[in-house]
């Protein structure tokens, strides 16, 4: 049974906690946030609640660590937790700004634990059949893809997610899964082109970005905290040369395929909500358990939660600057630079970590 520790008292730390909890391969020693929820959450899962941050380490021997946390105060932490030498689990994103990035990818060079992050978008599996169906081209050649992400919360205005310096704002907190999964699915992404609305409050934030694939094709992607409050769905559209498939969270069934050149029917194949107990978080959870107990990869590395945090760096950028921003990985590069280098497939370089597989 796995020791873990869990640093963070907010609803993300509630989720891993008890996904981690379910997995029935670890326990939650101790936990540790600068408030009084920690208490209530260590009571919950029976763990000790530490009162500082030098408590938590030197309480138990942990396994490892679960950070869900802020973002802007993850590479602070991990920097800490580097010392402790331990498994790690991190809450997207990894980081919040490029020079975090470069100190976090020198600090963990080859380090000798699972460093995962926490992508969860991966583990679900409307997402991963999506994958599928891109990865080994069911609906023929890619044109289009189109991701949606958009949510409207409850929270005072002066919540730490509404600070743009802390939080990055809806790019870097919700788009960022789209990024990340249009990078994995049916990448690599080469360029972004976004418009950020400007909004009297941050907890209206919005923003659309144009994007092109290596092999050519389109993404469009939406990010949006402008829904009513306590709203949250999620959407794509893949738009190919056999036809359009596209999934709603908010439509039942979620699922709906059109040929091309026929009349419109739906694609059987799920529901509006993941039809099982067993939740994204569960899978994401155990995936990261069972990486540590075969002594196996991370399946979300800390390369991959870099690339992330940069893809919607840029997007940021481009909405800033009003120009495109070249997002090409440095393989990308190389192959466009090289004379008679093939296209196409070819050009699509794999960052697949493995993850929901």
């Amino acid at each position: 049974m796995l020791r873990l520790g869990v640093l963070g008292a907010g609803n993300m730390a509630r989720i891993h906690a008890s996904a981690f909890s379910r997995t029935g391969k670890a326990r939650i020693a101790v936990f540790y946030a600068p408030d009084d929820a920690a208490s209530r959450l260590a009571e919950r899962h029976k763990a000790y609640c530490a009162r500082s941050l030098d408590e938590f380490f030197e309480h138990t021997q942990l396994d490892a660590v679960v950070i869900a946390t802020p973002t802007h105060t993850h590479a602070e932490l991990l920097e800490k937790i580097r010392q402790a030498n331990v498994h790690i689990f991190c809450e997207k994103p990894l980081a919040r700004t490029e020079e975090e990035l470069q100190h976090l990818e020198n600090l963990f060079d080859g380090y000798p634990k699972i460093f995962m992050v926490g992508h969860t978008v991966r583990f679900f599996p409307e997402y991963e059949y999506a994958r599928n169906v891109l990865s080994e081209h069911e609906l023929g050649q890619l044109g289009v893809l189109r991701l949606g992400r958009c949510g409207g919360f409850d929270l005072p205005g002066e919540h730490w997610l509404f600070d743009f310096s802390k939080s990055g704002g809806v790019v870097l907190d919700m788009m960022i899964h789209d990024l990340d999964f249009a990078d994995w699915a049916a990448g690599p992404l080469v360029s972004v082109f976004a418009r950020r609305a400007h909004v009297p409050s941050p907890a209206d934030d919005f923003c659309l970005v144009i994007g092109r694939l290596a092999d050519g094709a389109i993404i469009h992607l939406e990010g949006s905290w402008a829904e009513p409050p306590n709203t949250f769905y999620y959407f794509y559209e893949i738009a190919a040369s056999e036809g359009i498939l596209d999934y709603d969270s908010r439509r039942s069934p979620a699922y709906q395929f059109r040929a091309r050149g026929s009349a419109q029917c739906h694609f059987d194949q799920g529901t509006a909500c993941t039809p099982t107990h067993h939740t994204p978080y569960d899978r994401q959870a155990e995936a990261f358990v069972d990486a540590i107990m075969r002594n196996g990869t991370s399946p979300v590395s800390l390369a991959t939660g870099a690339r992330a945090v940069r893809l919607a760096l840029a997007v940021l950028e481009s909405a800033a600057t009003g120009r495109p921003v070249d997002v090409a990985p440095p393989t990308v590069l190389r192959k466009q630079e090289t004379p008679g280098s093939e296209k196409g497939e070819n050009a699509r370089e794999s960052t697949d970590d493995g993850a929901g597989a």
